[in-house]
């Protein structure tokens, strides 16, 4: 199984990693680990996947999904191109 471990540590694009595929991207359950020291505050959005056309879900994080990143909630949202987390 596939898995995307992507760092955040802070707001800025350049402190936190995001995966950026100009083509189509099957995410296939691939397994999210979010790691990092950034602490999220209300009104984060982190713009986690990029992709030309994006198809599928990370496992186990269907649209919506609420995970906890260092004590924080973040809602998972997927759109035809793009995978976010936002804190809640």
């Amino acid at each position: 199984q596939s898995k995307v471990d992507l760092p955040i540590n802070g707001i800025i694009p350049d402190q936190y990693a995001h995966l950026d595929v100009s083509a189509m991207l099957d995410l296939n359950n691939a397994t999210l680990t979010l790691s990092g020291n950034y602490v999220p505050v209300p009104g984060n959005v982190f713009l986690l996947v990029t992709a030309g056309n994006l198809m599928g879900n990370f496992a186990n994080l269907p649209d919506n999904t609420v995970v906890v990143f260092n004590s924080v909630s973040l809602r998972i949202n997927y759109t035809a191109t793009s995978v976010t987390a936002t804190v809640v």
